[in-house]
């Protein structure tokens, strides 16, 4: 095989030392920068209708190396709407470019190849035996500092690939491409074992960005298996079970009963409203809408000092800086016009009232008579104006300067004007985390995110929604309403039909409290959502998810609890039922693969 042009970069595909004077032969003070030859053997063009294979007939790929100016212009233009990979690598899209969801307008050759770059970094379920010619995932790994290769950077790829030959031995005949279908709505459906789904092609981010996110999402010491979805990350050769998987996991939504797409109504819609930067690996919380400027306001946990404001119309952001300078802010919530926090970071973690246009914080309570309290998590208020809260240990684990906890993980009941704090539980619920109240507040629902606090075998840790009934400001009668399936269960909200949406990695789960029936999941595969906040006022059926990667958008036709103007639910529509057959020979083989 003929030697390749030498390139301005240690490395390929995400991880990368610029030379600003375009200098060859350098050496990265990275050592694992310079292990990059190996990628170098793959073929940097390959002929139509054929496959490059190795001597084992294991199917390799095309060499990707986008410079940094490349891979930034590609982030920048994905970061509202994505590309369509079908039209702009295949020349070819299903829909139309009205009807697509997908941007179809011209892209440079630069944008193309970072395109191609994160593509080349998903596996294909079909992994080395695959042959389709239209097939946009990756075969092979191309990263230098891969944790497979000795390196830090989580892999999706299983270990197995790393040891293939990566030297190219020729090229083999495809297979025809197969042309893509799907929905109009971006639904995927499951009513058992049937569904519709949304079959677009993924939606790329830069692969830098999908390292860092699904690093963190997945490499949390080492335990990769216990943030994947055992449903659409389950590997097999079984070419229609892939496709049904796949399928499911590119939709905006996925609907586990029909009462679902009555949740989500008929123009149901996901949105990307705030992206952040790539080298952060940032946790993203305290949603509190604030009507009278129409923004979010929430917290980066990592940071001392400010918030984050996002308007949900315009999507303008800014920073509202706090006096003093508060620390860690996780929980957020509003009660008669008046915002309140929850700190879990510094010497003395505790609740805030905030000035939403001065920034000025006035603290409310940080103690327990007398031992500081853990590290407060989230906050809600009952329409007696007590606050109920949570104080699990994450300050202790996550921040420098948190003393070891004083207290058991509890819930608190705080009433703000006579100054009175009770424990009301600190034992059935062992990491306490989200809040909501019933809309009739006779039920009081807690996430229990143990499961965040574990790795390697505690797959079997417990990711929990808890309900208790709440009267005269006690909780009785605990039960397990919902068992999150990977991840951990993070913030709550209620609709006003009384539905959980449970934060979870991975989207939002809605699930029907009264028989702990999960109805569906708006769907954000590669990021964890930490909170989802109803937009109150006009948008009654509009809510905002704070992810690690993302803010979001959604719009679907039940509101919150304390939502106006709520959206009347429509018909289901045609369209939702186009790819029944799909989804259901997927689910089918699921089961049989389990």
């Amino acid at each position: 095989m003929a030697s390749l042009a030498e390139s301005d970069y240690d490395t390929t595909n995400g991880h990368r030392t610029a030379y600003p004077n375009g200098g060859k032969n350098r050496t990265s003070n990275d050592s694992m920068l310079n292990h990059a030859e190996f990628a170098t053997q793959l073929p940097r063009t390959v002929p139509d209708g054929r496959l490059p294979v190795n001597v084992n007939n294991y199917r390799l790929d095309a060499y990707t190396d986008p410079s940094v100016e490349d891979v930034k212009a590609f982030n920048v233009r994905t970061a509202k709407r994505k590309l369509c990979n079908n039209y702009h690598l295949q020349g070819h899209c299903p829909d139309s470019a009205d009807e697509c969801a997908y941007d179809h307008s011209p892209a440079s050759p630069g944008v193309i190849s970072a395109l191609r770059q994160v593509l080349n970094g998903t596996p294909c379920p079909r992994k080395g035996g695959c042959r389709r010619l239209n097939c946009l995932s990756g075969h092979i790994c191309q990263k230098a500092d891969c944790k497979y290769r000795g390196g830090k950077t989580y892999c999706k790829f299983p270990p197995n690939v790393h040891t293939q030959d990566l030297e190219l031995a020729g090229f083999v005949p495809g297979e025809a491409a197969k042309t893509a279908n799907r929905s109009s709505n971006g639904v995927a459906r499951e009513d058992n074992a049937s569904g519709s789904a949304n079959g677009s092609t993924p939606r790329a981010e830069s692969e830098a960005e999908q390292d860092r996110s699904e690093g963190a999402l997945l490499d949390v010491d080492g335990d990769e298996a216990l943030y994947a979805s055992s449903l659409y990350d389950a590997e097999t050769a079984d070419d229609s079970l892939i496709d049904g998987l796949q399928t499911i996991k590119q939709a905006e939504f996925v609907a586990w009963d029909r009462s679902f797409l009555e949740v989500i109504g008929v123009n149901a819609k996901l949105e990307r409203i705030q992206s952040f930067p790539l080298e952060e690996d940032h946790v993203h919380e305290a949603p509190v809408f604030l009507p009278e400027t129409n923004e979010l306001l929430y917290s980066d946990t990592s940071v001392t000092g400010w918030l984050w404001a996002i308007n949900v119309d315009t999507y303008e952001t800014r920073k509202l800086h706090t006096t003093p300078a508060l620390e860690h802010v996780n929980g957020g919530t509003s009660h008669n016009g008046e915002i309140y926090l929850a700190t879990n970071g510094g010497h003395a973690r505790g609740l805030y009232k905030l000035n939403a246009t001065s920034g000025h914080a006035e603290a409310i309570l940080n103690n327990y008579h007398g031992r500081h309290l853990n590290s407060p998590n989230d906050l809600i208020f009952d329409s007696a104006s007590n606050i109920l809260f949570t104080d699990p240990p994450y300050g202790w684990h996550n921040w420098p300067g948190v003393a070891a906890p004083e207290l058991p993980n509890a819930i608190y009941h705080f009433n703000p004007q006579t100054g009175g704090l009770r424990a009301l539980s600190n034992s059935v619920v062992q990491t306490p985390n989200g809040l909501a109240l019933s809309p009739d507040e006779s039920v009081l629902y807690v996430a229990d995110s143990n499961s965040s606090l574990y790795s390697g075998a505690h797959l079997t840790s417990v990711r929990n929604v808890w309900a208790f009934d709440y009267r005269g400001g006690m909780l009785r009668h605990p039960r397990l309403v919902y068992q999150v399936e990977s991840g951990w269960p993070d913030g709550l909200r209620v609709t006003r039909e009384g539905l959980l949406m449970v934060a979870v990695a991975g989207g939002v789960d809605v699930v029907d409290p009264a028989n702990g029936l999960l109805l569906g999941k708006i769907n954000t595969p590669g990021d964890i959502i930490f909170n989802v906040e109803p937009v109150r006022g006009k948008s009654g059926g509009v809510w905002i998810l704070t992810g690690k990667r993302h803010i979001y958008k959604v719009t679907i036709a039940v509101g919150g609890v304390e939502a106006r103007g709520f959206v009347g639910i429509g018909g289901v529509g045609n369209a939702v039922a186009s790819m029944q057959r799909t989804v259901r020979t997927a689910l089918r083989g699921l089961q049989q693969l389990l």
